[in-house]
């Protein structure tokens, strides 16, 4: 009887942790979605993509190679960012799932956990990284191809 209880426990316990994940999870899309779709001006300021850009349109006729080479490292740097934080999110929380739990089951993800964890968020890093500094980036691709003509 008691291995009996500890069994549902372990199985409520598990089940809990599930609902739990899935609830912050989906809080937190309805929370990115409502940030990129009713506050997106304020993402433009915070991670100041409006530099460069003198006009809040953008004409197609004067879109030269150096305009091309920005808007393509702005979309390469949102890229990374949107596409990997699912990935860090999941990893964190195995991370603190196999820090706290002492089940053998779970310590066999630990290498592979952390592992995806770091590359996740150096994929983030990078991803913001060109999302900042994509006049500069956009410049030095510039003269790369420069010196290669």
């Amino acid at each position: 009887e008691i291995l009996a209880l500890l069994e549902f426990r372990r199985v409520l316990f598990r089940s809990w942790s599930g609902i739990i994940y899935s609830v912050v999870m989906l809080s937190l899309l309805v929370f990115l979605f409502f940030v990129l779709i009713f506050k997106s001006d304020a993402v433009i300021h915070l991670l100041r993509l409006d530099k460069g850009f003198d006009e809040d349109r953008i004409e197609f006729q004067n879109f030269n190679v150096e305009n091309i080479l920005m808007l393509a490292v702005i979309i390469i740097g949102a890229t990374m960012i949107l596409d990997n934080i699912a990935t860090l999110l999941n990893q964190i929380y195995l991370s603190v799932k196999v820090f706290i739990s002492n089940q053998s089951d779970l310590v066999t993800i630990n290498g592979q956990s952390s592992y995806h964890l770091v590359l996740s968020s150096t994929k983030i890093v990078l991803g913001y990284l060109l999302l900042t500094n994509y006049p500069a980036v956009s410049k030095f691709l510039m003269k790369i191809t420069q010196k290669k003509d």
